[in-house]
Formats: structure tokens, C-alpha cells, sequence
């Protein structure tokens, strides 16, 4: 009886919490240098390009405008005020997995997707 309440508690805890913020692994704000990027992430199409480190701004950054000033990156410097920024909506199969459980972290749900590989790994052996 005590473990149901709990799980109930846990449940209505889910069910309260906002919708969940998308966390853009191993990406970083080109301005701020948030890392990583947490909300919303822009990324110049041009400097993108120019450069495979490409230039990546948080919502707050891309907010003040500062992709509309020169020379502001922090790997890549040649990123400049016309060229064409765009909301990065490219999700992967972490931020699905985020917003079906957003109970829980990046972290615990890359360890379990590791686990997963690794018990079809040994069943693969078996075979």
C-alpha cells in the first residue's frame, strides 16, 4: 500500500512538471557559452558551410540579437551579421526519449539505451 501512494506521488510529480526542455548534446553557445544548450537552439545555415563547427546560439542569445554582430564566436570567428539563422529542429531519438520520460535526466536515459545495446549485444553472441 505504501509503495502505490508513492508511485501515485511520483506519477502526479510527472504529470505537474512543464513540458520538457530539449537538451542539444555536446552543443554549446557560440556567445553565451552555455553548455549544452538547454530550449531552443539557433544555428547560422551559412557559417554551417564555411565551417563544420558552425555557429549555435541559445534562445536567450539569439533573443538580444547578437548573431547580428561580427566576429563574436567562440570557435568560429567567421560568422557575420547577414548571414541567415534558423531554429535547429532536428531532434534525435534523446530528445524523444526526453519527452516521453521527462522524469528523467540525459544522462540516466543514455545509460539505459546503453544497457539496452548491451543485452542485444549478448543476446547476439548467444546466437
Amino acid at each position: 500500500e505504501e509503495e502505490e501512494e508513492e508511485e501515485e506521488q511520483k506519477e502526479e510529480e510527472v504529470e505537474g512538471k512543464k513540458e520538457v526542455e530539449f537538451v542539444h548534446v555536446g552543443v554549446g553557445c557560440d556567445s553565451c557559452g552555455e553548455y549544452p544548450i538547454f530550449g531552443k537552439r539557433f544555428r547560422c545555415k551559412t557559417c554551417l558551410t564555411l565551417n563544420p563547427v558552425g555557429f549555435d546560439l541559445c534562445q536567450s542569445c539569439y533573443d538580444k540579437e547578437v548573431h547580428k554582430h561580427s566576429n563574436i564566436g567562440r570557435f568560429n570567428k567567421t560568422h557575420m551579421p547577414d548571414h541567415e539563422m534558423e531554429e535547429f529542429t532536428d531532434f534525435t531519438v534523446l530528445h524523444e526519449l526526453m519527452k516521453q520520460h521527462p522524469d528523467l535526466t540525459p544522462t540516466q536515459i543514455f545509460n539505459w539505451l546503453v544497457t539496452q545495446y548491451q543485452s542485444n549485444e549478448d543476446e547476439d553472441d548467444e546466437d
